[in-house]
Order: C-alpha cells, then sequence, then structure tokens
C-alpha cells in the first residue's frame, strides 16, 4: 500500500471501507492497520511504521506480540496518536473504533 507520503508499507492486517473500488488495490487510508511482531521487525513496526501510518493519517494502529502475547492501540489524535490500549495475556480490551470488538492477547495465540 503506497501512501500520499511516499511510505509504501504492507500491514499484516488492513480494515478498509467497502467504498474502495478498487479491488485488490487499496486506494483510501485505512481505517486500521494491524503489524504482528516478529523479532525482525520489533522496532520498525513500533517506530518506522507507527510514524508513517501516523503522517498517512491512519485513524488507528495495532500492534500485536504473539511471542509474549500483548496488544498496544493507539488512535489519531490531532494528528498525533495516542496509545488507548496496552493489555496481555489474559486481560480484555474492547476497542470501540473502527468496530466493536473485545480482544484478549492470550487467545490470539491459541
Amino acid at each position: 500500500m503506497e501512501f500520499e507520503t511516499g511510505d509504501i508499507l504492507e500491514p499484516d492486517l488492513l480494515v478498509i471501507t467497502d467504498r474502495d473500488p478498487h479491488g485488490k488495490r487499496v486506494t483510501e487510508v485505512p481505517l486500521l492497520a494491524v503489524e504482528v511482531l516478529s523479532p525482525s521487525s520489533r522496532r520498525r513496526d513500533v517506530g518506522d511504521k507507527l510514524t508513517a501510518y501516523r503522517d498517512a493519517g491512519v485513524p488507528s494502529y495495532w500492534v500485536i506480540d504473539p511471542i509474549n502475547p500483548r496488544l498496544r492501540a493507539w488512535r489519531l489524535e490531532d494528528g498525533e496518536y495516542v496509545e488507548i490500549a496496552d493489555v496481555s495475556g489474559d486481560e480484555e480490551w474492547t476497542a470501540t473504533e473502527p468496530f466493536e470488538v473485545t480482544v484478549r492477547p492470550a487467545d490470539l495465540t491459541r
């Protein structure tokens, strides 16, 4: 996915509206980008990618650690990401945007 900022990113999961008419090619800013950490991507996912998604105006960004089950979530507010969740193991968090969903990090690895 290429943003107007020139950044080209391939998130592990995207949530887009059904209004994007170009099929497999995403042409609008996604509602949510999710990255699943790996040892080789950890620094980039919570550094460069977080900054790129913020600069592109992605309203929600989540990072999931499958090795030590953890979810961190950010929401875009006034052009900056604000961390809205940091849950691990059996802790639950309910997102309200871009849709309502309850997540328990330990369930993501079972």
